[in-house]
Parts: structure tokens; C-alpha cells; sequence
């Protein structure tokens, strides 16, 4: 999912930019937390009910980032219908679903998009792609980039634009708006997915439920930076992300123009061949994970070296591509998770079952989930 003269792949890798450093991290965690309340908020008022998850989960990713890529209230928790709206202009969950859908489908095949573009984009996706055109319009009319101080991650963008010293290397006009249907999309619809899933399985598995909450209790205070201490919750979140990775088919590259060779059996890949590493098939072969891959065992990651460049766990991808904001959806994952385990008690709904969830998920270019219908009553209520 790229554009052919985007920034987005290159100015907001953390060594080159300064959207997604440690100073520009911190300055978000506030608002994260904020959206994290809200949500919270909007559970308890639904308690004894039963309510979608994975919607809910949604709504709260798709704030955050109206919080941290344009530092603006999306307000989609407090509507609590899916929708949003800026500027005049609406768009939805269901629209944001439908646009990751025909990424799927149509992803690999570039000129497709271009075509669509020239003929004009026709339901929920033109709407979300004219939605997310006017949400970063909307930034560059309020954001002066020689005066102002970036507070967000669409700001960076202007203002690194505004300081390319070679004018034929800027962005163009749809460039930069298509960046924002990127910030919405990777930046949303990735952390949604593993946080449904990971509360998910510790609604499943009471033991391991109890001894994250009882580490989660020993905190001196539940803030993020506190919760980035827990080594177990860390554990918990990768093992969702191994065996329900967001990008389940990986991202595409292609080979340099003299070919490549794997080292292991000496194959050789021509050069300009499209390959891709599925994250769904590596995580879960039993050659690298043992004989239990397909089952829920965060203990498999104790002392596992994460930045061992060899090891089979790609969620994020790996090397110069790797995603940028991998420390904010960690951030977020942290957050939602251990709010939600440690306010609630999760029952599943009558009629929801736990097999049509865990193999109900599709491939939308990222992963997306099924339905996942819980009853919610607050800790310590009998």
C-alpha cells in the first residue's frame, strides 16, 4: 500500500524523521491514554449488555489516530455508531473496511488503482479516499510550517515538505492526500486486529488471565510507561501477533536486478521477481515454534531475543521497511488490553462461539475480524 512518490515509507522511518521518535512518542502518550479513557468510559455505560468487540476495539483505534496523526477529535467511541465526520465530509468503519478489502484483492496489481483513480473511485472506498483527501486538506489549511511546531504526525509530513531543499522532490498535492488514507488505514485497522485477538484468548484461558492481572496489580500505577514494564503483557501481545499476524500474507518486494540466492538450499529468484513472506505460515511452523504453534502459549517468548534478525516473527515486517509505528501500536495494544482485563470481567454472548471467531477471520489486506459479542461486568460487582 504505497504510493509512488510518498514520504510516508521513508520520512517517517524513526532514523530519518521525527514523527515517530521517543520525544515525539511521549507527547502522544497523553492523548492515547485520553482515547483509552474514553473507551473505557463507553464499556462500563454498556455493562450486563452485550456488546460487539471488535467494533468497539475499532472505534478506539480510529480516535487514536485522529489524535496522533492530526491531533483531532474523531469522536467515532462517543458517537459509538461507526461513523465520522470532518469538515463536511462522512465517512465510516464500514467504509474503511470495505477500501482494506479491495487492498487485498487488488493490492499486488498497482495499475488497478491508478485505473479506478482516472475513472473515478465508486462506493464506501471513494468515500473513505475523499474522506481521508479532505481530512489532510484540513491540516494543511490550520498548520503553518515555518511558524508552527508539528504536534502530530501529518504536520511532520507538511513541514518536511516545506523544508525539501530540491522542489522537484516534494510530494504532490494527491501524494500527500493519499498519505493520509495510509495513516488511517496501517495506523488503525493493525492495532484493532491484535487487541480484539489477544483479549480473546485471555478470556479463554483463566490462568493466564489471573497471572497478567496479579503482575498488572503489583504496577505501582496502571500509566503506559508503567505498563511497558510488564514483560509478561509484552509476551501475551506477541504471541497474538504470531498467531494472528495483521498483515497475514506479508507485504510485497521485489528482488534486485542481479537476483537473489537463499542461502539454505541455494535457490536462485531471478531479478524483478515479486516475492512475499507470509507471517500466517511462518508463525505458525512447527519447525521454528514446536509442536504446540497453533496453540496460545505466551511463555514461548520468555527470553527470546526479538531483535534477532533470524528469528521467524515478522508481524512488523523486518530491515529498512519495517513498520515505523511499531512503538505507538505497542503502545496502544498495552494500553487497551490491560484496561480492559483489569476493569472487566468478559463472558461471550449467548450464540457466539468461540471457533466462529478464532477461524472466522479473513485476509483484507490486513487481518479482519469476525463479530465478537461479549457480556462485560465490572471486577469486584456480584
Amino acid at each position: 500500500m504505497k504510493s509512488s512518490d510518498s514520504i510516508v515509507s521513508s520520512m517517517l522511518q524513526p532514523e530519518q524523521g521525527d514523527c515517530l521518535h521517543q520525544d515525539a512518542l511521549a507527547d502522544y502518550e497523553p492523548r492515547v491514554q485520553e482515547v483509552i479513557n474514553d473507551l473505557i468510559q463507553a464499556l462500563k455505560a454498556r455493562t450486563g449488555s452485550s456488546v460487539n468487540l471488535t467494533d468497539w476495539i475499532s472505534f478506539f483505534a480510529f480516535d487514536v489516530m485522529g489524535r496522533v496523526a492530526y491531533n483531532h477529535e474523531f469522536g467515532m467511541i462517543k458517537d459509538g455508531k461507526g461513523t465520522v465526520s470532518v469538515e463536511g465530509k462522512a465517512t465510516s468503519l464500514e467504509a474503511l473496511r470495505a477500501t482494506m478489502k479491495m487492498y487485498g484483492i487488488f493490492g499486488p496489481v498497482p495499475w488497478f488503482f491508478k485505473m479506478i483513480g482516472q475513472i473515478g473511485l465508486v462506493g464506501e472506498m471513494a468515500i473513505f479516499f475523499q474522506w481521508c483527501h479532505e481530512t489532510m486538506r484540513m491540516k494543511q489549511k490550520s498548520f503553518d510550517p515555518v511558524n508552527d511546531t508539528p504536534t502530530d504526525i501529518s504536520s511532520w509530513i507538511i513541514k518536511s515538505q516545506s523544508d525539501a531543499s530540491d522542489i522537484n522532490k516534494r510530494q504532490t498535492q494527491r501524494s500527500m492526500e493519499n498519505d493520509s488514507i495510509l495513516l488511517i488505514l496501517a495506523g488503525s485497522d493493525t492495532a484493532a486486529s491484535a487487541i480484539t485477538n489477544a483479549i480473546f484468548y485471555l478470556t479463554r484461558d483463566p490462568d493466564r488471565l489471573a497471572k497478567l492481572r496479579t503482575l498488572i496489580e503489583a504496577l505501582p500505577d496502571r500509566s503506559l510507561k508503567s505498563l511497558a514494564t510488564v514483560r509478561y503483557l509484552d509476551h501475551v501481545i506477541n504471541e497474538t501477533l504470531r498467531l494472528k499476524p495483521p498483515a497475514i500474507e506479508g507485504l510485497v518486494r521485489e528482488t534486485p536486478a542481479g537476483g537473489i540466492t537463499i542461502p539454505n538450499d541455494g535457490t536462485f529468484i531471478p531479478g524483478g521477481t515479486t516475492v512475499s513472506i507470509p507471517p500466517w505460515t511462518l508463525h505458525r511452523d512447527t519447525r521454528f515454534w514446536g509442536e504446540d504453534a497453533e496453540e496460545f502459549r505466551p511463555e514461548r517468548f520468555e527470553g527470546v531475543d526479538l531483535t534477532n534478525e533470524t528469528l521467524p516473527f515478522i508481524p512488523f515486517t523486518r530491515g529498512s521497511y519495517t513498520c515505523p509505528g511499531k512503538q505507538l501500536a505497542y503502545m496502544e495494544m498495552r494500553g487497551v488490553i490491560s484496561a480492559v482485563v483489569m476493569d472487566f470481567d468478559l463472558t461471550l454472548s449467548e450464540g457466539q462461539g468461540e471457533k466462529e471467531f478464532d477461524e472466522g477471520c479473513k485476509d483484507s489486506f490486513t487481518l479482519e475480524n469476525p463479530p465478537l459479542n461479549v457480556v462485560l461486568k465490572k471486577r469486584g460487582t456480584e
